[in-house]
């Protein structure tokens, strides 16, 4: 791998981690004409060093930037085009037009929540008349009999997709509720504003911080759905709408 990275003569290299020794070999050893990394016990070692303290996963990139003189937004982004955003829609057995709530059950080890939260979540959904739908991981696949028996006329399970589709499915979604995950950034990327459930103090430095996100910690499904009910988007169909259509407008052509 070292000779096939030597070959693209790269300028520059980053090392994004600072507690990685095998990070910083690959880093040195690529062949690049200079090297950026962060301030620590390898800080000599590097052409340049990256500017300013970060809080947040998500001002690296933009503190990376930064130390090179350019600019990048502390968020992350992702497109969906307009074909995307069309075949998702078949998927839905209730209009999208108003954009529906969604929810994630997934997560990696103790950032995960058990399968007895999910169920009340879903019955608790139930009580508010809203169209939901519910996206499982790959690891929570086995949970979807058991997510069914307790989805109400206005809910649906989704079948497991590929990222793209997954991602299109969300430009449908008004609200997304989820652990800290994956489809968390992705759903942050594409602009759908967040209820982020958080089992451990450390997914804090994770979370989306928009306006319109939302981080609960260690919640009760009757907390969950009281943030969702209380949020000025969902509670006006005029408000829901101009969203989803401001969000239409985030649409790739291709």
């Amino acid at each position: 791998m070292i000779w096939e990275l030597r070959r693209e003569n790269y300028d520059l290299a980053i090392q994004i981690g600072e507690g990685s020794l095998t990070s910083w070999a690959f880093t040195h050893l690529c062949g690049a004409k200079k090297t950026l990394g962060q301030k620590g016990r390898l800080q000599n070692t590097y052409d340049w060093l990256i500017e300013g303290k970060t809080s947040h996963a998500y001002e690296l990139p933009s503190a990376i930037a930064h130390s090179l003189g350019l600019h990048c937004e502390s968020l992350p982004w992702m497109v969906v085009s307009e074909k995307e955003h069309a075949r998702a829609k078949e998927l839905f057995k209730h209009s999208s037009e108003g954009g529906v709530a969604g929810v994630f059950v997934g997560g990696h080890l103790d950032k995960r929540l058990p399968l007895i939260f999910w169920q009340a979540q879903i019955r608790e959904l139930n009580m508010t008349g809203e169209n939901y739908v519910v996206m499982v991981g790959p690891e929570e696949e086995h949970y979807r009999q058991h997510l069914e028996q307790c989805c109400g006329p206005q809910g649906q399970i989704l079948p497991l997709m590929p990222i793209r589709e997954f991602a299109a499915v969300l430009s449908h979604v008004i609200t997304l509720i989820t652990p800290d995950t994956g489809p968390m950034h992705m759903a942050t990327a594409l602009g759908v504003p967040v209820i982020a459930l958080l089992n451990t103090d450390k997914s804090r430095e994770f979370c989306p911080k928009g306006i319109a996100d939302k981080t609960l910690f260690r919640p009760t499904p009757t907390e969950v759905v009281a943030v969702l009910s209380g949020n000025p988007i969902i509670q006006s169909d005029r408000a829901r709408k101009e969203h989803m259509l401001d969000r239409r407008m985030l649409l790739g052509s291709c």
